[in-house]
């Protein structure tokens, strides 16, 4: 098996765009595209990095969520903020205080339309 058979068969280019070596006239005209292809693709995987994984998400349980939206209402998201987050010992963004609080109450409303209904259905 020759060089060239071996270069055109098992070293097709990864990026689009690169010169194909099975297109080659010679043997060296192959080496010389694998290697352009290889430095190519060696400096553009250098240029973008694997993406860096995310820390782990915060997990609040439901009466920590309620205390959170509890006194978000009565005293306000960013005091709510700054006293939870040196309370448990770690950050608490307001924009997490807020859907808590909005998650809370749309709870309440369902729980007080659930009632509602509930009763509307005993007295008939």
């Amino acid at each position: 098996m020759s060089l060239l058979s071996w270069l055109k068969n098992s070293l097709q280019p990864k990026t689009p765009g690169l010169p194909n070596p099975c297109e080659s006239k010679t043997e060296n005209e192959a080496e010389t595209i694998v290697a352009a292809n290889t430095s190519v693709n060696k400096l553009t995987s250098e240029e973008n990095p694997k993406k860096i994984k995310r820390g782990e998400y915060q997990n609040y349980d439901e009466n920590v969520r309620a205390k959170i939206a509890v006194y978000a209402i009565k005293k306000g998201v960013m005091k709510d903020t700054r006293k939870f987050s040196t309370e448990l010992n770690k950050k608490l963004s307001e924009s997490n205080v807020r859907s808590m609080k909005k998650a809370f109450l749309k709870e309440q409303t369902r729980h007080v339309n659930w009632l509602k209904h509930s009763e509307g259905n005993d007295q008939s």
